[in-house]
């Protein structure tokens, strides 16, 4: 009788302190994902990129202030000059400023990828379908917001592009933006869903440039992106395919433009055909066939892109995260929060500024 007690006694003590173990068959219960937390995390990468905006605007504001004073004594400032002034507010210090705002964070244990050439080749080519697409919906509604008299600011930096803007365009913006959209944000918010963390870098991505022509190609181009640093956690991959694709969206055109009479680039932006005499056409053959061989690239490069895309699109893989949120709730989590409504907020105000500042 007493060893049956003691017998009773040990099988309590041992079930009160043994983890709850499932019945044979019966799937493991995971834990409820902590929405409030991934909200916060969330509403922190908008208040830094809420913050990069601000820091910028009011960096650029004092900058300005000092060039005024420096062009009382000195009349004509090196264009170098002026470029380092126009690029260091935003890149050198805001978006630093940002990623402190951020602070620090844990990776999720996604195990990263290896990204082969052919694949990486491929990823490549979608990019541009994307943001031809995308850069014609910026371009109509930009033509719509501002009834036709809006200029893209980003033509007028590749018309009056030097080599430091060159340099910087290609390989130093690029590098900073793929630390930040990339790296700091996917790194930080992918435990809660890829496609989440996915979107919402390359939302910020698309808006943090604050310029409407750029806003869709930015998001299309972003979304390739994100997913390729998503599967491979390689910043080397997402910035090599930055930095090619700046360089033929802002180098080559450069070059292409420099090569051409300024009469043809009159007649072919007024869509002017009376101006194109046979005359005018054989004095123009050099240009014309330098700004044929770049129109054929981009032909080229939309077709095969576009081809990419559609044979490749069930190649995308999206693995399960560490606290996947569901879709809803993720969404609300992410844009539904007060630190991605005001950066959101802020940067359409600029984009709008920028809009009706070149009008």
């Amino acid at each position: 009788m007493e060893e049956n007690q003691e017998y009773m006694q040990q099988e309590a003590l041992s079930s009160e302190s043994a983890p709850y173990q499932p019945a044979s068959g019966q799937p493991v219960p995971e834990p409820a994902p902590d929405i409030r937390t991934a909200r916060r995390r969330f509403s922190r990468a908008g208040l830094s990129m809420f913050f990069v905006a601000v820091f910028s605007v009011a960096l650029v504001v004092a900058f300005a202030l000092i060039l005024r004073v420096v062009r009382a004594a000195l009349p004509v400032i090196d264009p170098y000059v002026q470029s380092i002034l126009n690029f260091v507010p935003m890149y050198g210090i805001a978006i630093p400023l940002g990623l402190l705002v951020m602070g620090r964070f844990s990776p999720d244990s996604s195990q990263p990828e290896r990204l082969g050439a052919g694949r990486f080749w491929k990823l490549m080519l979608m990019c541009f379908p994307l943001a031809y697409l995308g850069n014609f919906l910026g371009s109509l509604l930009a033509a719509i917001l501002s009834g036709g008299r809006a200029v893209d600011p980003v033509g007028m930096l590749v018309d009056e592009m030097n080599l430091f803007e060159g340099i910087f365009v290609v390989l130093i913006g690029p590098l900073i933006e793929e630390l930040f959209f990339r790296k700091a944000l996917i790194d930080r918010l992918s435990r809660y869903g890829e496609k989440l963390a996915i979107l919402f870098s390359s939302v910020c991505f698309a808006l943090f440039h604050q310029n409407v022509y750029q806003f869709f190609y930015t998001l299309g181009f972003g979304l390739i992106l994100a997913y390729v640093y998503t599967r491979t956690r390689r910043l080397r991959y997402s910035y090599a395919m930055h930095a090619i694709f700046n360089f033929l969206g802002g180098i080559v055109p450069y070059f292409v433009m420099s090569r051409m009479d300024d009469e043809l680039i009159d007649a072919l932006d007024s869509m002017d055909l009376s101006a194109l005499t046979p005359e005018f056409l054989e004095k123009s053959l050099p240009s014309l066939a330098v700004f044929g061989v770049y129109a054929l690239m981009i032909v080229v490069l939309f077709i095969a892109g576009a081809l990419m895309l559609i044979l490749g699109r069930r190649q995308f893989v999206f693995r399960a995260a560490d606290e996947e949120l569901p879709p809803r709730e993720g969404r609300r989590a992410a844009f539904a929060n007060v630190g991605f409504i005001l950066a959101a907020a802020c940067c359409v105000v600029l984009a709008m500024i920028n809009l009706y500042s070149f009008a």
